[in-house]
């Protein structure tokens, strides 16, 4: 859309320093809102007289009283008043065209000044005001006076001649002592004397005289920043004021004093923010910059304000942070096993502060380090709190880095854990008791571990003892054990387990911090029936009896378990109904180093021992309802050991109860 502009005029003919109320012409203006409009006087052959400038929107009046650019009286005729404007588009508009007729014709004498306001300061801008005279000279003149007066009517300064005015008269402000006037108003006077008697008086407009040039002040808080996006300092507020005049200009300009960027404010500077374009809104490239505001008054008093130091920075901000290890032990106190953190920030230019903490997988922070400028190349965690207590979990480490420019990188490490408690460890077995006789019916018993850790496991072992307390079978492994551990109830050897019998175990399993735990119980074996060609077999170890006694031992765990091995050896016996039963006693030697002596310890001690010890079973089975004519006690002694008499270790083996089912 191209811009849009009206005008209209109070008079169509005025008659410029004639005394009358039609002396000045008011124009009457209405604009869109643009970059700039500009008022265009022309005469009657198109020649431009006089302009005037606004910026976005025209002022809504302006008043001409007949004076060109110079400031001198136009000569009688038509002219024409037109607004025009072209937006940033390049669309061009303006008003239509409003015709004037000046008409001097009844003026005798006139003045005019060059300059509404000026300022004599020295500076060589607006010093000096000068005041046009003209007078008709049909008749002779004798003499002319000029006096600048003050609102007061006091004579400032005055000028005088003979014949005819001069075409102007300069006024540098001052008295003819050379003093210079105060500011104010002021005003000339034009007198003209006709050697006929006659006299002819002209006044000017007013002139003010002002030496105080425009106030400016400017702050920038901030003059680091990154134009990046980042939503961090994209830009840096300009706080700007002044005191009231005619129009303020800024410039950015880069290092090399080239202005990149151009404002301008009518009436008085604004607060704004720049964000590190130039004029087409382009991004300007990293750099140092300037800004530099400049104002001049009316009366050509002018004020600069520069500002230095300002840089954009949108260089890169990367920054990495690495956990050294995947666990660690919590309230560790070793220095070499505590975690570790490499921190890498290739930009170290501009650094402000920097925030390192320890967040757990729910972000709530546990630990946390700061500092300003430059960032320590690493950081150290022994898995405690702020209040120095060890704390588990999962944990990352961040760090954040934040910029002077306003850049806030953030940098996690990898999750890592830390651990302060042993492995939770549960052991199941099924079935218990279990009876590995080969005959299908739970002949191995399942293990299954349960094993859980918050860290990786190290090691394990399950260790599986004898009823005697020694080592029987060992299963372990690096890692985290199987679900499930199938055991056939034979040793490492291929040894059988005992009928009966309960075979402890020690599960013990260790983390990679060290960490251990310890689970124990016991494998309870049932009665094993074992077949033996056409017969079936159970040999019994633990029926436990008085010393060189037949009684069996009652009461305590080792009578309980005697119970319990009975109470199982009479349903088994009951479950095989159709058998005849054959129970044999066998005893340890001790005099099995003398032949001669162990043959009759044999005979004498052994042999009935073992059978009596053999018909206690029997008698216990009975009062257990095993029928007393499916079973018969016999004697061994110490015939036919399982393992040498001599093997102190083991002949306790040799002491047993066998049961023999025969069809």
């Amino acid at each position: 859309t191209a811009p849009t502009a009206s005008v209209s005029a109070n008079w169509t003919v005025f008659s410029p320093q004639s005394g009358s109320r039609r002396n000045q012409v008011t124009f009457t203006q209405r604009t869109s809102s643009e970059e700039l409009w500009y008022g265009k006087l022309s005469d009657s052959e198109g020649n431009e007289v006089n302009g005037w400038t606004w910026i976005e929107i025209a002022d809504n009046s302006l008043v001409w009283d007949g004076r060109d650019a110079e400031g001198r009286l136009v000569s009688d005729g038509s002219y024409t008043y037109t607004l025009e404007s072209v937006d940033r588009a390049g669309n061009a508009g303006n008003s239509s065209p409003v015709s004037i007729t000046v008409d001097t014709s009844s003026v005798e004498a006139s003045v005019t000044a060059s300059l509404d306001v000026f300022g004599p300061t020295g500076n060589g801008i607006k010093d000096r005001v000068r005041f046009f005279t003209s007078a008709k000279t049909e008749s002779p003149i004798s003499g002319w006076t000029l006096t600048v007066k003050d609102t007061s009517g006091n004579e400032i300064r005055n000028w005088s001649g003979k014949g005819a005015p001069p075409d102007n008269v300069e006024w540098d402000g001052r008295l003819a002592s050379g003093t210079s006037v105060p500011d104010g108003v002021y005003l000339s006077e034009l007198r003209v004397q006709y050697e006929k008697g006659d006299v002819a008086d002209a006044v000017s407009g007013s002139v003010v005289v002002d030496t105080v040039p425009p106030r400016i002040d400017v702050s920038i808080d901030i003059k680091l920043f990154s134009p990046d996006g980042d939503g961090e300092v994209d830009s840096i507020i300009i706080d700007q004021s002044s005191s009231e005049e005619v129009i303020y200009n800024g410039y950015f300009s880069n290092a090399e004093g080239d202005v990149v960027r151009s404002l301008v404010w009518s009436g008085s500077l604004e607060t704004f923010d720049w964000d590190g374009t130039d004029n087409s809104g382009n991004k300007l490239p990293d750099g140092d910059y300037s800004y530099r505001v400049v104002g001049a008054d009316k009366a050509g008093n002018e004020t600069q304000v520069t500002t230095r130091g300002i840089r954009i920075d949108t260089a890169a901000t990367p920054v990495y942070l690495t956990a050294s290890q995947g666990y660690i032990k919590a309230g560790e106190t070793d220095a070499n096993s505590m975690q570790t953190f490499a921190a890498v920030v290739p930009n170290s230019s501009g650094i402000a502060s920097w925030t390192f903490v320890i967040a757990d997988d729910n972000d709530r922070v546990v630990h946390r380090e700061s500092g300003v400028r430059s960032v320590p190349e690493g950081f150290t965690w022994n898995g405690t709190n702020s209040s120095g207590r060890p704390v588990e979990g999962i944990f990352k480490g961040i760090l954040t880095v934040v910029y002077s420019k306003g850049s806030k990188p953030v940098a996690e490490s990898r999750p890592f854990v830390s651990d302060d408690s042993p492995p939770d460890v549960t052991v199941t077995l099924t079935p218990q008791p279990f009876s590995p006789d080969g005959d299908n019916v739970d002949d191995e018993v399942v293990i299954s571990l349960r094993v859980e850790d918050r860290s990786r496991i190290s090691e394990w072992s399950l260790k599986i003892f004898d009823p005697r307390g020694r080592e029987f079978i060992t299963f372990s492994g690096r890692g985290r054990p199987s679900e499930r551990i199938i055991w056939d109830g034979r040793s490492g050897k291929g040894e059988l387990v005992q009928s009966a019998e309960d075979y402890p175990y020690v599960l013990t399993v260790t983390d990679i911090l060290g960490h251990t735990s310890i689970e124990e119980g016991q494998i309870a074996v049932d009665v094993l029936v074992i077949r033996e060609g056409d017969r079936l077999k159970i040999l019994i170890n633990n029926i436990t009896f008085q010393p060189s006694s037949p009684q069996l031992i009652l009461t305590g765990d080792e009578g309980q378990k005697n119970k319990e091995v009975l109470d199982r050896l009479a349903e088994i016996m009951q479950k095989y109904n159709s058998y005849h039963i054959v129970v044999e006693g066998h005893a340890v030697s001790l005099r099995w180093a003398d032949p001669a002596a162990a043959q009759r310890e044999q005979k004498d001690i052994l042999v009935p021992l073992s059978r009596s010890r053999a018909q206690t079973v029997v008698d216990e089975l009975v009062a257990r309802r095993v029928p007393a004519n499916r079973m018969q006690a016999v004697g061994i002694g110490g015939d036919k050991p399982i393992v040498p008499h001599g093997n102190l270790e083991e002949r306790w083996r040799n002491r047993r109860v066998e049961f023999y089912l025969e069809k």
